[in-house]
């Protein structure tokens, strides 16, 4: 496994999107085992993301999925493009219907199974520095 590059790169590098849905604002940092990656995100965009209430809580699976994928990338670096999929949301649980604008809010995810069929397992959260946890969960991403 190659360890996490530093400094870490712009979160817009390794991801398939541009634009407002780069979702990322930047990596704080990542495990030594690169199986771990903790994200900071300020959504600013009411207009785009929902109203004065913040962003619909299930942006926050968008969210955490775009931490996942940059730990892909991450940890994929040297063997080429990846891609992945989400495939499955399980046991999600949302605290809150939204979450707030103009906050800094930390995502963190975690690689807890590699699958030989490129399915891989995460768990993922994002919460505030108080850590008061918005939402939190497992998902499934095919990589290929």
């Amino acid at each position: 496994m190659n360890p996490p590059l530093k400094p870490y790169p712009d979160p817009s590098s390794l991801l398939p999107h541009s634009g407002p849905m780069v979702l990322i604002d930047a990596i704080q940092a990542v495990g030594d085992d690169c199986n771990s990656i903790s994200c900071e995100t300020v959504l600013s965009n009411p207009a785009f993301f929902g109203d004065e209430s913040g962003a619909p809580i299930p942006w926050g699976i968008e969210i955490i999925a775009q931490a996942c994928a940059i730990l892909i990338s991450m940890r994929k670096r040297d063997s080429g493009i990846t891609q992945g999929r989400l495939l499955k949301c399980k046991s999600f649980d949302f605290v809150t219907t939204h979450l707030p604008f103009h906050r800094s809010l930390v995502v963190s995810a975690q690689c807890k199974l590699e699958g030989s069929n490129g399915l891989w397992t995460f768990v993922g959260s994002i919460s505030d520095a108080s850590g008061f946890v918005f939402i939190n969960g497992d998902m499934n991403i095919l990589v290929q």
